[in-house]
């Protein structure tokens, strides 16, 4: 038979155990066994750190035990720091789930098209064909997990604490042919057993979970077909390491090792996905199950070999903070804190005894106290009588031991030891709400924050992905196994969801939770940048959408209703000419009222150029009278000057007649004479 024809029947098998012999059953057995032990041995030093600091977490470490060192009851304390860094840790995980009831949106793949309008044959405004088939897988996929499920969120919180002290945690997907239901089952990070030395869960050469199955259980499985007839009284429950089964329970379970595996039954040399279950104690097979199906089987079209099968994982896997050595189980708050915790935990041990032996005292007396008791002790307010000498200094006789103090130095370290944990611990006071606030602007507190929380982004981008590859996995069994027509009501609306609306080649589906944003502030701050860009540049932004998304981000319930439809904002055509007659009449008036002030401006212009010119004119005048008053002014000065120069002449004329006058009387008096 090839090899194609024997897979096609495996697939139409609900036991592929029931078609082998039980020599391949024992050595499928055997070979479980041995992968599952070899994967446990390289993962044992992650483990055995992890159930230590479980330990000290619930406080159980030698919480039992009498101490008798460095004496009898000495201190028991356990520091806590491991619990409280988990919970701050896990609490910012889980905000991240949620957001506005939803916990999942569906994303269009391609190109849309319109939903036409049988009346008239044309599209539809604003529906789409894969547009309403998101909306509708959307609503019920959250539906499903927050309305109908009543512990998909319960076991995701506590999911995030494991992922937060343990650093790696697992959740199961998938459909249960015995009760008709999609499962998700939170599954222990230790019941979880992976090979340590792989990269990634796709790698994996075999993935092992710890089931535990009562008799019940395994009765029901096999009538169902699922499992071989197995003689149940033959197969010996064991201890499971004593975790499950108690001495008195009347109902032990078993434990059966699930592991994906790959096998070739088809005997082609190429080994195919297989998810075979092992009772553990008995080593016995009880069902093998393709993990494939038929669209994953690449065939060569030449000669019919397989290339290559897809295996499809049910687990999950969610990662707190990567393995330094690059290896696959991650690292959490145990692995981080442990060995602090526990050097923590010695040095409070240390200052509480001490401090104890300090206020007890002890020491050694000598012979010269004569007692009816060996050993002397002391209850409060009481007076021990004794037969000693008067002569005797009792001081002398008595050796007290050299207690001392608690150490400064031992304070110190303590001190020091805290404070490196709390950082590394994301314990800081800015992160618990426990910081100075007064005086500080709000950017300052932002950016340290944002500081405190760098460390934290990855983690939460890992969550992102972890929970988009489980919502893929819900995505792919309701193609599957969903009926024809599933009816829902979520937020008080009417769901009627198609097995086709299930499409993975047109639709995506990814968590709402925002894996930029690792704190309440930089969500509170993207909103506030949201409302500042609607108020700085609102012509340039599409104003619906805007308002959408920032009522998303404040987490108002159905914010669509809050926004008038696209419709409802046309305006009315009637309405629209008025406005429009209104606007040119304004221009008009406008016009008129811009024609009439150039008008009075052109006259106004006018009578400045009038006055101008008269004052031009005036001007001249002036200037015309001032020369007819300067030539009259030196015509005058003219006639002054020739009229002295002419009484000037006259007075000389009268000088000269009179000193003639006065020669000729001075010749006549000397003739006479």
């Amino acid at each position: 038979m090839p090899a194609i024809d024997k897979l096609l029947k495996f697939l139409n098998t609900p036991n592929i155990a029931e078609l082998l012999d039980d020599d391949q059953l024992h050595k499928i057995a055997e070979d479980v066994t041995l992968g599952y032990q070899i994967d446990q041995d390289s993962r044992e030093d992650w483990l055995s750190t992890n159930l230590e600091a479980m330990k000290i977490i619930k406080h159980a470490e030698g919480s039992n035990e009498r101490r008798d060192f460095p004496f009898v009851d000495s201190a028991k304390v356990i520091y806590p720091l491991l619990a409280p860094a988990t919970i701050q840790l896990a609490s910012r995980l889980v905000q991240h789930i949620t957001r506005n009831d939803r916990v999942g949106e569906c994303t269009i793949l391609g190109e849309d098209e319109p939903i036409m309008n049988p009346m008239n044959g044309q599209p539809m405004p604003g529906q789409y064909k894969k547009k309403a088939k998101a909306e509708r897988v959307s609503s019920f996929l959250n539906y499903e997990k927050l309305v109908e499920s009543d512990t998909w969120l319960k076991d995701t919180h506590k999911l995030c604490h494991i992922v937060a002290s343990w650093g790696t945690a697992f959740r199961q997907v998938y459909y249960d042919p015995i009760t008709k239901k999609n499962c998700s089952d939170l599954i222990p990070p230790e019941d979880v057993i992976i090979n340590h030395n792989i990269s990634c869960l796709e790698k994996a050469p075999r993935i092992t979970l710890r089931h535990y199955l009562t008799k019940n259980d395994m009765v029901s499985y096999q009538r169902s077909g699922y499992f071989l007839d197995l003689n149940l009284d033959d197969l010996n429950y064991g201890t499971n390491d004593g975790q499950k089964n108690d001495s008195r329970e009347i109902m032990p379970v078993h434990e059966f090792l699930c592991q994906f595996c790959y096998l070739d039954l088809d005997d082609d040399g190429y080994a195919e996905p297989y998810k075979v279950y092992v009772h553990r104690t008995s080593a016995k097979t009880a069902c093998i199950m393709p993990a494939y199906e038929y669209a994953d089987i690449d065939v060569n079209p030449e000669d019919g070999e397989i290339r290559y099968i897809k295996p499809r994982i049910d687990i999950v896997d969610f990662h707190c903070m990567d393995d330094p050595q690059g290896k696959y189980y991650s690292i959490g708050l145990n692995y981080l804190l442990l060995h602090q915790n526990k050097a923590i935990t010695s040095i409070v041990r240390q200052l509480l005894d001490s401090g104890t032996l300090s206020n007890q005292q002890g020491g050694f007396v000598t012979k010269a106290f004569k007692t009816k008791e060996r050993n002397l002790q002391f209850k409060m307010g009481q007076f021990q009588v004794l037969d000693i000498n008067p002569n005797i200094d009792p001081n002398k006789h008595i050796i007290p031991l050299p207690f001392k103090e608690p150490s400064q130095v031992l304070l110190g370290l303590l001190q020091l030891l805290i404070s490196s944990g709390k950082e590394m611990g994301f314990i800081s006071d800015i992160l618990v709400g426990d910081a100075e606030m007064q005086n500080v602007p709000a950017t300052s507190m932002l950016a340290m924050v944002e500081q405190g929380t760098r460390a934290f982004k990855p983690i939460v981008q890992k969550l992102y992905i972890s929970l988009k590859k489980e919502f893929k996995l819900w995505f792919h069994i309701h193609s599957i196994y969903a009926d024809e027509v599933t009816y829902a009501k979520f937020q008080d609306t009417n769901l009627a969801v198609y097995k086709d609306d299930f499409d993975e080649e047109s639709l995506d589906i990814v968590p709402v939770a925002d894996p930029t944003q690792s704190s309440e502030a930089h969500k509170y701050a993207m909103i506030q940048a949201k409302y500042q860009l609607l108020q700085s540049a609102p012509a340039a932004l599409n104003i619906e959408a805007l308002i959408l998304s920032i009522m998303t981000d404040l987490q108002i319930p159905d914010p669509q209703s809050f926004i008038v439809p696209q419709e409802s904002q046309k305006p009315d055509p009637k309405m629209l000419q008025v406005q429009l007659d209104s606007k040119e009449l304004d221009h008009n008036i406008q016009m008129d009222q811009l024609k009439a002030s150039l008008q009075a401006e052109k006259e106004i212009n006018a009578r400045l150029k009038l006055q101008l010119k008269q004052q031009d004119a005036n001007r001249k005048d002036i200037e015309t009278q001032g020369k007819l008053m300067k030539t009259s002014v030196e015509a005058k000065a003219t006639l002054v000057d020739s009229n002295v120069k002419q009484s000037l002449a006259q007075i000389e004329a009268y000088k000269a007649a009179t000193a003639r006058i006065k020669v000729n009387k001075e010749d006549n008096s000397k003739g006479n004479e």
